[in-house]
């Protein structure tokens, strides 16, 4: 298995590197930038100008692109690396963390419906009945360093063909495809939009 070693000088140096490499290309895209700022073609000379502009800039773009992710690659590699060193370990403590949750919140849960009960009973109780049931309300469940209970009101879908309108959401994807494949839809009104697809030379 080979193993590849990162040193943090190594990096540190790329880093500079790097950065005068973005410095010098970034100057020449802002003058790029400028350049196309408010640009009104009014024939098709210009159109073809223009056009050809588009491609060197989308050419330059893949070029400064390419720059990035050659120095990216190792750094982003190293650390996908070490991801999958420690997502072993980092897995296993997340499951036993939400174990261990799951039995507290469960217990809570329990406690909580032991003190319902005795609050319900404590209404009609009297005398020694009322002081026990009175005694298990006031007990609630234990609070610990580090951790604490909350309660949530947690929505749970049961039907959704009865969900109000307003709640549901269109799937544009599904909708542009059966626009796409000349389904019709009510309630959609088709319109065309132009777009232009510049790939570098």
């Amino acid at each position: 298995m080979r193993t590849t070693t990162y040193r943090y000088g190594e990096i540190e140096m790329n880093l500079e590197n790097a950065e005068l490499q973005a410095q010098q290309r970034t100057s020449e895209a802002l003058e790029w930038s400028g350049a196309s700022q408010d640009v009104v073609i009014q024939d098709g000379e210009q159109y073809d100008f223009v056009a050809k502009c588009a491609v060197e800039v989308r050419g330059k773009y893949k070029e400064v692109e390419g720059q990035r992710t050659a120095i990216t690659k190792p750094m982003l590699e190293a650390k996908r690396q070490v991801d999958n060193f420690f997502k072993p370990a980092l897995n296993a403590l997340k499951s036993a963390e939400v174990s261990f949750k799951g039995s507290m919140a469960a217990y809570h849960r329990e406690v909580e419906a032991k003190r319902q009960a005795a609050l319900d009973a404590a209404q009609t109780a009297e005398g020694e009945e009322l002081v026990e049931a009175l005694a298990v309300v006031s007990q609630a469940a234990p609070k610990t360093k580090g951790t604490y209970a909350k309660d949530t009101i947690e929505p749970i879908l049961e039907d959704e063909s009865k969900l109000p309108r307003e709640y549901l959401m269109p799937d544009m994807q599904k909708i542009r495809a059966a626009a796409k494949a000349g389904i019709g839809i009510p309630g959609v009104r088709l319109e065309r939009k132009t777009s232009i697809v510049v790939r570098a030379s």
